[in-house]
C-alpha cells in the first residue's frame, strides 16, 4: 500500500511538472503542429532525414571512381 501511495505521488507530481510551460531562450527552435519556429517565426529547414549514415557498413573507396581500371 505504501508503495502503490508513494508511486502515485510521483507518477502525479512528475505528469503535473510536465505540463508547466517555459520560456523558450531566443535562437531556440521549436514546433507548432508540423511547423518548425524560431523566435516566434515560421523556419524552413531543407536537408535530409540520414540518420542510418553512421550505421551504414558498406565500405566505398571514391579513388576507384575517379582512376581507369583497364588500361585501353
Amino acid at each position: 500500500m505504501l508503495y502503490s501511495l508513494a508511486s502515485l505521488l510521483l507518477l502525479t507530481t512528475s505528469t503535473s511538472a510536465a505540463v508547466v510551460s517555459r520560456k523558450v531562450p531566443a535562437g531556440f527552435v521549436t514546433t507548432k503542429g508540423n511547423v518548425f519556429k524560431l523566435d516566434g517565426k515560421d523556419f524552413y529547414f531543407a536537408g535530409s532525414n540520414a540518420y542510418y549514415f553512421p550505421f551504414n557498413d558498406v565500405s566505398v573507396n571514391h579513388l576507384d571512381f575517379a582512376t581507369p581500371t583497364d588500361n585501353q
